[in-house]
Order: structure tokens, then sequence, then C-alpha cells
């Protein structure tokens, strides 16, 4: 650091530590001090008959065993040489001057090189140039010093050596090596990006990229030439004194990533997505006259972002960003500028886009009626935002952009209440202006309700397709019980803990659906509603209340016990008292029960009264062992012959053993009509 004593009257210092410490460069513009140093020898050597770039990758030594795992070393640094002039003492003045105005013409800042410095530890420089009809050789270090050249020297070598200078960066910091891509293919695509405007003009520089480490090398040059498909530019005219020049440039590819870029003196500055304006654009291919699918770059050029970049052209600065109605937009507004960019390639790709459109929404449409007819409403009021979600969206994706629309109308419409609830008081019901808003509530929340009522169906459906799925034999076997326990309830839960969607117990009775209390295979001592030590687990326990509204604590009415056993199992015993005599081990469950204590959901303790009435449905398949036990319990053969019923008088239970056929059969039945209605097929 320059102490005050040095500083001559009238002369300026600049402390290049603070400066480069006040340099903002992001992370993920880590490869930002190589595009410099490229764009460096890109100015050196425009006016070169013949110009030559090579940048060379350096990467970490690693070991041998990485090396067989196919795994990359990680890129440190680069090394940029070019055949233009090189450090004459000139160009040397000016690398030594901060914000120098050496390369004003090609848009140069001046601070470019303390962008390495930001992100390497340290820069070396080798330039073999010609000044006064003599070759030179010119080398020194660059580094972050209180003085930043170090090691410097210069002296003259044999006339015939060819002019060429070459730029090190070395030792890339943690956090931005970190960002920096492995693979050489995708390095190389980003130089074509980045410089691509200098690449498309007409006697263009020849940049090679090597990868000595792995012995490979790419010509920037030809990556460029076998990808172009075409190249058109466009004016847009953003006032009556302001245009930009806008080149739309296709380069055959399968990736979608189709961009904007705003460039400042024919180098990209900031590159944003198209599909952030043009959503269908997001997930699907761009394909040619011919079919071949390609990315679409447009560079947008001018004065106006000349005159705006930032000093190290990461940025754009735009004005007049406060802005709220679309009409009021300056030509300095950055959405102004963007919105007029779309429109033309909106115009440009106009039949492709139209052709997208109608395709989404015939997918859209599609989805909706035959998978998900809950959101039906959306495509009566909700026909914008389905036009702002991408196309090609995967059927997943959709579904939850899906929810997102039917959630945000849901919340509009439920506010638009509260508006007409006030408005009321305010306005005459007979004002044509709130009758137009009172019917379109109205007739939006009857169709938010039947959309509610159309996923409950198609809900109730997929059940159903499960629970077939899970009587078939897989390997030879039937399921466990468990699985078929997990379609009719989850399992180690009450129902305190799960919402009322989650249970389908319509599956066995629709009157299932609507309990006080429901235990699913919880052991009965650990039931808050019983006042039992037994271990005795039975399947679903379920306690229920009159419908009516009755003030103070009531017993409960009734109880009902589900019990499942695994399809086919046949190794019943009529003479157990526990699993292999299912009766009795339901039985067993009404005697504890009964001698129990239940407590509310307040832990406070209410009798099961001795006339409580208990349902009990065992659902087995009727093997031949478990029919023997059925028959000589007495029990009655259905009419459909797939089940039995029967009443304990002793016990006030009524018993009804259901086959999983019959489970099934008669659930699909009762539900044929609904899924008849909403246009779905009964099931799988």
């Amino acid at each position: 650091m320059t102490s005050p004593d040095q500083i001559k009257p009238n002369q300026w210092h600049t402390d290049i530590i603070g400066l480069v410490k006040n340099t903002d460069l992001p992370a993920y513009k880590s490869l930002m001090p190589l595009f410099e140093a490229i764009a460096n020898s890109i100015h050196s050597t425009s006016n070169c008959v013949k110009k030559e770039i090579k940048v060379t990758i350096i990467r970490e030594t690693i070991s041998g065993d990485l090396f067989e795992d196919k795994t990359l070393a990680p890129i440190c640094g680069f090394e940029i040489q070019d055949n233009g002039p090189g450090f004459t003492e000139e160009n040397y003045v000016s690398f030594r001057t901060v914000n120098s105005r050496h390369k004003e013409e090609f848009g140069g800042k001046g601070l470019g090189r303390f962008t390495w410095l930001k992100a390497f530890e340290h820069v070396e420089v080798d330039s073999i140039f010609e000044d006064e009809f003599k070759k030179n050789r010119r080398y020194f270090k660059f580094t972050l010093n209180a003085n930043p050249i170090s090691e410097e020297s210069i002296f003259s070598i044999e006339p015939g050596a060819d002019k060429k200078t070459t730029v090190k960066l070395l030792d890339c910091k943690k956090r931005f090596k970190s960002k920096l891509p492995v693979k050489i293919s995708t390095l190389s695509q980003k130089i074509l990006e980045h410089h691509i405007a200098s690449f498309l003009q007409d006697n263009p520089p020849s940049v090679t990229l090597a990868d000595p480490t792995y012995n490979e090398e790419i010509s920037i040059n030809s990556l460029l030439e076998d990808i172009l498909i075409d190249k058109n530019s466009y004016t847009i005219e953003i006032s009556e004194s302001n245009s930009l020049i806008m080149q739309m440039i296709r380069l055959s590819s399968s990736d979608i990533s189709h961009s904007i870029s705003l460039c400042a003196h024919d180098r990209e500055v900031v590159s944003v997505q198209i599909s952030k304006f043009i959503p269908d654009l997001k997930f699907l291919p761009l394909k040619s006259e011919k079919g071949t699918p390609y990315s679409l770059y447009c560079l947008v050029y001018g004065d106006y972002l000349d005159n705006r970049v930032s000093s190290m052209r990461t940025s754009i600065s735009f004005e007049n960003e406060e802005i709220e109605e679309e009409g009021d937009l300056f030509e300095e507004s950055e959405r102004f500028i963007y919105s007029k960019i779309t429109n033309t390639i909106k115009e440009v790709l106009k039949s492709d886009l139209d052709q997208i459109s109608k395709t989404k929404k015939q997918d859209i449409d599609k989805f909706i009626k035959e998978k998900e007819p809950e959101y039906r409403v959306l495509l009566k009021h909700a026909e914008k935002e389905l036009e702002n979600i991408p196309a090609g969206m995967a059927d997943e994706k959709l579904d939850i952009e899906l929810y997102k629309i039917k959630q945000k109308l849901e919340l509009e419409i439920r506010e638009g209440g509260k508006k007409i609830i006030q408005d009321m008081s305010r306005v005459a019901m007979t004002d044509p202006k709130y009758q137009e808003k009172f019917q379109h509530y109205v007739e939006t929340v009857q169709d938010l309700r039947q959309s509610e009522l159309a996923k409950y169906v198609v809900h109730r459906r997929t059940m159903l397709d499960l629970l077939q799925t899970a009587l078939q034999k897989k390997d030879g076997r039937y399921v466990l019980e468990e699985e078929v326990h997990r379609i009719l309830y989850p399992t180690r839960t009450t129902s305190d803990e799960i919402e009322f969607g989650h249970q389908n117990l319509w599956i066995v009775d629709e009157r299932l659906s609507y309990h006080y209390h429901l235990a699913s295979d919880l052991e009965l001592r650990k039931n808050i509603n019983i006042n039992s030590e037994s271990d005795d687990r039975p399947d679903i326990l379920i306690f229920d209340r009159p419908s009516a509204f009755i003030e103070g604590d009531y017993p409960h009415q009734a109880v009902v016990i589900i019990e499942l056993k695994r399809p086919e199992r046949d190794d019943y015993d009529e003479n157990s008292l526990q699993s292999k005599n299912p009766l009795a081990q339901i039985y067993n469950y009404v005697r504890k029960i009964k001698d129990g204590m239940a407590t509310d959901s307040n832990s406070e303790r209410i009798k099961v009264p001795s006339q409580t009435r208990f349902y009990c449905y065992l659902i087995a398949d009727l093997t031949e062992k478990l029919v023997q036990i059925i028959e000589n319990a007495g029990l009655k053969k259905a009419p459909d012959e797939l089940g039995y019923y029967g009443v304990n008088d002793n016990l006030n239970a009524y018993i009804e053993v259901i086959s999983f056929k019959k489970l099934l059969e008669d659930a699909k039945k009762r539900n044929k009509v609904l899924f008849h209605k909403l246009g779905l097929p009964p099931t799988l």
C-alpha cells in the first residue's frame, strides 16, 4: 500500500487489493476471467491476417485410481495464447493503467484483467512482441499484492521468433473452481455461446480448445460450422431514436435451452431462457424445416446496450424500473426491452408456436377429462392460466401446476365472496354490475364443488383398482392381509391422526366412513377409548355415536370390528381360541371391550354399557375349513352365496363374513353409476 509521503501532488494512486476486493464476480460467473482473456486475444488479433488463439486446459494432478475410474480431474487453470502484437510498451502501459481507455473502441473497460485476480491466485504473462523493428520478450507475474507486478523481465530475442502472447490463469480459488465445467465438450460450448458474435464475423479468429491431460482438442470454429443451421437479423424499434438488432441463430441440437443474450460490444453480457417469456418453449424442442431439432440463440445488440453495460460486463443497467402499468413502460425499462424482443421472436416463430399451443390445449383437455376430472372447472374459469402452462409437461408436473391454479382460483372465489357480502350493504342488489359479479361467483362455486366431487369419485376408482391388484397372485402367492388393510385404512393409527379422505372403509360399508373414533391395528391397551391391558389387536376397531346432536357425554351406541385374513388362507382350527378360529377371535375382542372401561377423546372414562351393539365384519376367502367353522356357528349363507351373516344374541353382536370377491364386486356395483356419470371406466 502506498504511504502518504510517497504520493506526489496531483498524482493519483490505486489500491489494487481494494479494487479486486470490490470487484463484483459471482461464483456462477466463474468462466468470466477466461472469457475476458479470450476477448483480449480476439481484440489483439483483429488486424492480423491469420488470427490464431489456443486455449489450453490445466487440470489438477490426480491418482491413477481416479483415471481408471474414468473420473475427470478438476480444472484449476487455463492457458490462453494468441499471435497478436503482444505486450508492446504501449499495451503494457495500458495493462498497468486502471480504467484504461486503450481498447475503448472494442468496448474495453480497462478492468477485465482484475477478474483474473478475483478468481485465480496468480497470473503469468509471457509475450514475444516487436518494438522499433526488433523482437523482445516480456515476462511478469500478476498477483494480488500491494505491488501486483513482480518478477518482471524484458530482453531481446532472435528476429525470426514468431510473435505470440501467453497468459496463464493459475490456481483457481475454491469457490470459483467448484463452478467450473469439467468436460472439454461443455467448456467448448460455453466459449462458443459467449463469443458467438465474434465467430459469426466475416473473418473470425481461429480458436482451439486443448486438453493435454486427456489428449483431446476441439476447434470452436468447426463446432459452430457443424451445428449452424442458419442466422437471420431483425431490427427492433424501441423508440423513435433507439433500435436494437437481434440476430436469431439456429444451432442443431437436442438441447431445449433456447436463450436471449443481451450483448455489449459484440460480447454476451446477460443470458436468459426464452421460456421465461414464452413458456411453451420450456420442454419442447424446436425443429427445422427438415425436421432437425435445434436450439435458438437470439443475440441482441445496439448502442443502448453498449452504453449501459457494467464495468465488469456482468449486467446491463436499466432505468425506470418502478413502473406499474404496462402502458407507462419507457424504452429504459427492462420489461419493455424484453417484451419487444419476445414479440419479435413470437412473430418469427408464429406457425410453430400456434401448433405447439394447439397440441398443448388438446393434451391438457385429454389429461383433465380422462385422468383428473377434478380440474374440469379450470377449462371454463382459468383459460388464461392454462395458456401459461408450458407445453410438453410430464403428467406428474402438469398435475402439480393444475393443482396450483385450482388453489389460486379457490382463493380468488373466497375473497370474491367476501367482497360480494360487503357490497350487499352498499350497492343495490338490482345493479347490473353487482348481478354479474354475483352470478359469476355462484357459477364458479358450483363448478368448484363439482370438481371436488369428481376428485373423490376418481379416488374411489383408484382405490378399487389397487384392491383388485392386491388380490391377484404375485409369484404364485397371494399378498398378506396387511396390504389389503393399508388400502382400507392406514395401519397403527387412529382417526385422530389422519384425515377423513385417507380412509376407504366405504369399500366394506358406506356407513363406516362416518364414525366417532377409529383405531387401526392397535393393541387394545394402547387405545385411548378403552381401559384395557390386553395385547390383542383387532384389525380395525370403530366407535360410533348417534348422528343426532346431543349435549353432554353419552355412551357409544355401537362398536364396529373388522378382521382381515390373508387371501386363500386355510389353516383354520375350530378348536382354537386364537387367530386360527377367526370367529372366536372376534368374539374375544367383543368380550374384552365390554369388560373394559372406555374413555372419550379427553381421556375421561365412560362405560360401554351392556346394550351397546357390536357390528363385526370378517373379510376372508371362504376356504373349506373356514366355511366349516362358519356353518358350525350357525351363520346363514348370503343370497349371492359369497358370504354369511348372523347374530350372537348373548354378545348383542351382528356378524357378517365377506369374501374378498364379494367385497370387491359389491363396492364396484355401488360405485358404478358414479364412474359412469364421470365418464370413467368401472375399474381395471
